[in-house]
Formats: C-alpha cells, sequence, structure tokens
C-alpha cells in the first residue's frame, strides 16, 4: 500500500510528496510505493533538515493511508522520530484506508 509522510514546520509549510521541499530547509527524500506497480515490501519515507538546520519550535507529523494498491485491509506502520539524530518518539499502529493518523512535538531547537 502507499503511506504517505507528511511534516507540518513552525511556519506552517507541509513537506509531503506533492510539496517535497520547504523553505526552512526539510526536505522528503522519497514517496514510496507510489505509483503501484513499483511498490516494495518495506517502503520507508524520511522528512529531514541538514544537522543544525530545522527551526526550533511546533510540529506536526502525519501518516496516511493514500492508496490501496489492491489490499484495502489495514496496514501496520511504524512512525520513528529523530530529533538532533538520538529517537524521540516512536509509534507502532495500524492505519484505515484513507485515515490519517497525526503526531504534534515540539523541538527545543539543538
Amino acid at each position: 500500500v502507499d503511506l504517505d509522510l507528511a511534516v507540518t514546520d513552525p511556519a506552517g509549510e507541509t513537506i509531503s510528496f506533492s510539496h517535497p521541499g520547504s523553505e526552512s530547509g526539510g526536505r522528503l527524500d522519497r514517496d514510496a510505493n507510489y505509483p503501484c506497480d513499483t511498490a516494495t515490501d518495506s517502503p520507508m519515507e524520511n522528512v529531514f533538515w541538514p544537522p543544525g538546520g530545522a527551526p526550533a519550535g511546533a510540529y506536526r507529523v502525519t501518516v496516511t493511508y493514500q492508496t490501496s494498491c489492491g489490499d484495502s485491509g489495514p496496514q501496520a506502520y511504524e512512525l520513528i522520530v529523530r530529533l538532533d539524530g538520538e529517537i524521540s518518539q516512536t509509534v507502532r499502529s495500524t492505519i484505515e484506508y484513507g485515515e490519517g493518523i497525526s503526531l504534534d512535538l515540539t523541538y527545543e531547537g539543538s
């Protein structure tokens, strides 16, 4: 399936498959499993800033079950949030087709 990652930065700009870079320097590295004919069993998407480049403030991280690729059942996912290279939060859950799940966090800066 195609699960999409999006991150909204403190300025309110959202980095996603349709907007892969932000003025603050954030970047999405890939849109995994899109299109469906290139799908893999272990897709991974990352949004990142250059070292020391992420602005301090409030962020929203969202995972959306975008496309079923023929399998519309609930899908397991793992979301790992790293701040300054260290794991800050890990979420392991399931998501339903068409659903979006968000996580709000505050980054104090490096």
